[in-house]
């Protein structure tokens, strides 16, 4: 399973990232919404960990953009 953690409290995302690969899980970071998107749009997640207030892109915003594209 592989997952996009979108969040820009680095510890956080360290933290997050870690605990996700060690239970086994193929992790990619973004650590603001537009690079979140760039990802989300251009790789297959099965699941986003998304936080909503980010920099550069809220994570409201980054959801209703990907939906459009990808559904």
């Amino acid at each position: 399973m592989r997952i996009l953690v979108v969040e820009d409290e680095r510890d956080l995302l360290q933290s997050l990232c870690l605990v996700l690969r060690e239970e086994g899980y193929a992790v990619d970071a973004a650590s603001n919404g537009e690079n979140g998107l760039f990802q989300a749009l251009n790789y297959d997640y099965d699941a986003i960990v998304l936080d909503v207030m980010l920099p550069k892109l809220d994570g409201w915003e980054l959801l209703e953009r990907l939906r459009r594209k990808k559904l």
